[in-house]
């Protein structure tokens, strides 16, 4: 929407889904593609996807004649593999998310894209490392951005009193999607770890299994807060769509995943003024100012995890400076209104070069085309 704002008309094309409806909702123009989710292997889930892949070429190819774009903002890694493969002459900007990528797959797009655009240092950083060298002028830092303007300071009280959390107890939290790379069951040794220094302490986990397909590791976290008897002390909020409601009920965000490419939710916490625990690694160490807005720490040791977040919670008035401080650090730093002034930037730049270019060939062209006429 920010992009809008300044005047660039954004089409949409995805599948149909919460992202489909709230794009639908804020009046962005908008053609349905089926959901296609890449996965390496031959077992049959991989095979249904990739025939899935070459299903939705079409709809793409469709949508963009319609559309006849300046530009193809395709977002991650499938979204672009989709795009180069339409076989339409329309330039693509690859916005990479992952840390995770083959260089196989990074070689082939990193050739047929216009630009490449890395949502965090780390993600950046990777890319270089992984693109050609001569390819490497594509390569570019934006860094995410949230909407500051959403994720505000609350009441307290009437966030816990809206999700049934006990009124007076320390609430720890952790928000993100049923994925096993988000440590889960991390968070849970961390939980553990508190538990048996301040039995008081409460914990609300926040997310959903997006795709419905990780109902193994959902068994499996329920059995370990049984085993561990944390059962009793921790809630879990499975369906959600926004979390701003929820995050001021919070005393302090944890976040345990060890390899995330950046940790919006870091922001979103932050922006609500709760400070954070997070890893020392990868998107996170560019958010978290350590000392300052939250703590970052290493990727393997529950305890001092615990630690850490027993530190933010025996000291509330630190804590509070904490949130004040870590909100003014994503305002500055990590707001949409900035992403998006750099993102058009960046459309600018590539369009303008492009038209450079073009005028450069039909140049060029008609130069020939006067040689050929003076013979």
């Amino acid at each position: 929407m920010a992009l809008k704002a300044r005047g660039v008309s954004v089409h949409a094309a995805v599948p149909a889904g919460p992202l489909s409806h709230a794009l639908r909702a804020a009046g962005v123009p908008l053609r349905t593609i089926p959901a296609v989710r890449l996965r390496r292997g031959l077992h049959p889930r991989a095979l249904v996807e990739a025939v899935r892949f070459v299903g939705a070429l079409p709809a793409l190819a469709r949508a963009i004649r319609i559309v006849n774009p300046d530009l193809i903002h395709a977002n991650g890694l499938t979204p672009t593999l989709l795009a180069v493969n339409v076989r339409q002459r329309h330039p693509v900007l690859w916005h990479v998310r992952d840390l995770v990528m083959r260089v196989s797959a990074v070689h082939y797009l990193s050739r047929r894209v216009t630009c490449i655009v890395g949502i965090s240092e780390s993600v950046a950083e990777h890319l270089t490392e992984m693109v050609p060298s001569f390819l490497l002028r594509k390569v570019r830092l934006i860094r995410n951005g949230i909407d500051t303007a959403h994720f505000l300071p609350g009441d307290r009280a009437a966030a816990r009193r809206t999700f049934e959390l006990p009124a007076d107890a320390p609430l720890v939290g952790m928000v993100a999607h049923l994925v096993p790379w988000k440590r889960h069951g991390f968070f849970l040794d961390i939980a553990a770890a508190i538990h048996r220094l301040r039995p008081d302490v409460r914990f609300v986990i926040a997310g959903r299994d997006l795709f419905h397909d990780h109902a193994r590791l959902r068994a499996k976290l329920e059995a370990q807060m049984a085993s561990t008897g944390l059962s009793g002390s921790i809630t879990w909020v499975r369906e959600l769509d926004d979390i701003a409601p929820l995050l001021p009920a919070l005393d302090v965000l944890v976040h345990p995943a060890g390899a995330e490419p950046f940790g919006r939710v870091l922001c979103e916490a932050m922006a609500t003024g709760i400070p954070v625990v997070a890893v020392n690694n990868a998107g996170p160490s560019g958010i978290v100012t350590n000392g300052q807005t939250g703590y970052l720490v290493p990727p393997g040791d529950p305890e001092i995890f615990a630690r850490q977040t027993l530190r933010l919670l025996n000291n509330p008035e630190n804590t509070r400076a904490m949130g004040v401080a870590a909100r003014q650090h994503v305002v500055a730093n990590f707001d949409m209104t900035r992403t998006a002034t750099e993102m058009h930037a960046l459309y600018d730049e590539i369009l303008g070069r492009l038209a450079r270019e073009q005028r450069r060939r039909e140049e060029d062209a008609a130069r020939l085309r006067g040689r050929d006429d003076d013979d």
